[in-house]
């Protein structure tokens, strides 16, 4: 191949042998005068299409071979083929472009969701029952008091919960667990391990028990879906496969740390909120309960919401609760 080397030092440029040798050398010759670079030191600019192959030297010299071809071809090509090709043809860079963006949108948004699913029904009821107790711990430490509810009161709600149990509950043990909280007002929640908390001023607010049925409902419902699971293992999915894979208990724990971030930023994906409705519309349904009731107290919620700004709610990733109410009427038979 013919090439025009150009020194650092001038202007003037020579006419030159170029060879890609076997051993992975540039060889350029003048003459006599034979010079040898490896391709590993050497700048190769990518291929442009109509013009020269460009190879920066070291001590800034420059070379251009003519037979941008024959020379790409010479180095294997690869790479360079491919970037040449896309350079030509805009359309099937941009193609790539877009499946590239299509590929990363698909990962996101379905990809981890269902490698989250399958990584926390392959998890060990252990790693549920650890992450669970772990995750109220630390949240008793920092958000929680003990509860003032009497404990007649105590018992008819724990009545309640075996109730809506006996109509949704898995294979899964669970625990109704009383709470007071400022931080989190009306509130109540589901965790891995199948405890679900209560707050006072949830049940101070609700009008009547079947109200407090439908919240119940809703939350076991996220225990059987495996939502809190599930969203731990979206934000931190290497974590959330390796203890699914491993059962490790003490990799568990760094999900565990994960729980009062959840529920603090009430981030449950407005379709898990929708998957626990339905079980609450379920229990409602098979009681012959009006599906409004759940519906109307999460009116309240946010009312009362809008009263003390700040506080962490069930409505903060949900679809709106007036809308949800509708949707509750809606299921009137």
């Amino acid at each position: 191949m013919r090439g025009l080397l150009y020194s650092s030092d001038s202007s003037a440029r020579r006419e030159v042998d170029v060879a890609v040798l076997p051993t992975g050398n540039l060889q350029v010759r003048d003459g006599r005068d034979v010079q040898s670079w490896l391709l590993a030191d050497l700048t190769i600019e990518p291929r442009l299409a109509g013009v020269p192959a460009v190879v920066m030297l070291p001590e800034g010299g420059r070379l251009e071979v003519a037979d941008a071809d024959a020379f790409y071809a010479a180095l294997g090509g690869g790479r360079m083929r491919w970037l040449h090709a896309l350079e030509e043809h805009w359309a099937l860079a941009l193609v790539c472009a877009a499946v590239s963006v299509g590929v990363v949108f698909w990962f996101v948004t379905y990809g981890i969701p269902l490698a989250a699913r399958v990584a926390a029904e392959l998890m060990p009821d252990e790693v549920h029952d650890l992450v669970g107790r772990e995750g109220l711990a630390a949240m008793d430490r920092y958000l929680f008091e003990p509860t003032e509810l009497a404990i007649g009161r105590q018992a008819e709600l724990q009545l309640l919960f075996a109730d809506v149990v006996s109509v949704l509950g898995n294979e899964d043990e669970y625990e109704l667990r009383f709470r007071d909280s400022d931080a989190f007002g009306p509130n109540a929640f589901a965790l891995p391990s199948g405890i679900v908390v209560l707050t006072d001023e949830l049940v101070a607010l609700a009008d009547d028990d079947d109200e407090l049925a439908a919240v119940l409902a809703h939350e076991v419902g996220h225990v059987v879906h495996r939502h809190a699971m599930r969203q731990l293992i979206q934000n931190s999915v290497a974590a959330g496969l390796i203890v699914a894979v491993t059962g490790d208990l003490g990799s568990a724990t760094n999900l565990a740390a994960g729980i009062p971030t959840v529920l603090l930023n009430a981030s449950y994906s407005r379709d898990f909120e929708r998957e626990a409705d339905e079980s609450a519309f379920l229990y409602l349904e098979t009681r012959g309960i009006d599906t409004a009731e759940l519906g109307e107290l999460l009116v309240r919620i946010d009312e009362d919401a809008g009263r003390n700004p700040g506080r962490a709610t069930l409505l903060d990733s949900h679809p709106a609760s007036r809308e949800r109410l509708e949707v509750a009427r809606e299921r009137r038979p």
